[in-house]
């Protein structure tokens, strides 16, 4: 079985911003990530007797997927993407996961 390309962290190397350079550097291993839209027709809730015609407040919803060879990577992934909701939330989303600048994996010693 061949390896799959590790698409998101050559994408976040080649970003020209040192925050998108630094997440890229810090993760250890493959991340595969896919990103689609599902188009939706359900109406905001109490909107108020708008009569909730065909297309009336129709939501588009972006939906994303990633798979990584470590757990760790995925802390790290949502932790940066989701950086600029932190003033919002009135704390860094995933940040208690992050527990080190760059992740480490530990060796396995045989027989031990």
């Amino acid at each position: 079985v061949g390896q799959r390309p590790g698409v998101l962290r050559a994408a976040l190397a080649e970003e020209v911003s040192e925050p998108a350079a630094a997440a890229a550097r810090a993760l250890l291993g493959n991340v595969v990530v896919g990103v689609g839209v599902a188009q939706g027709s359900a109406a905001p809730k109490g909107g108020g007797g708008s009569g909730g015609g065909a297309g009336a407040g129709a939501l588009d919803v972006v939906i994303a997927r990633l798979a990584a060879e470590h757990a760790e990577d995925v802390f790290r992934l949502l932790h940066f993407a989701m950086a600029p909701l932190a003033p919002r939330l009135g704390a860094s989303p995933y940040g208690l996961r992050i527990h080190a600048d760059v992740a480490a994996l530990c060796p396995i010693k045989a027989g031990a």
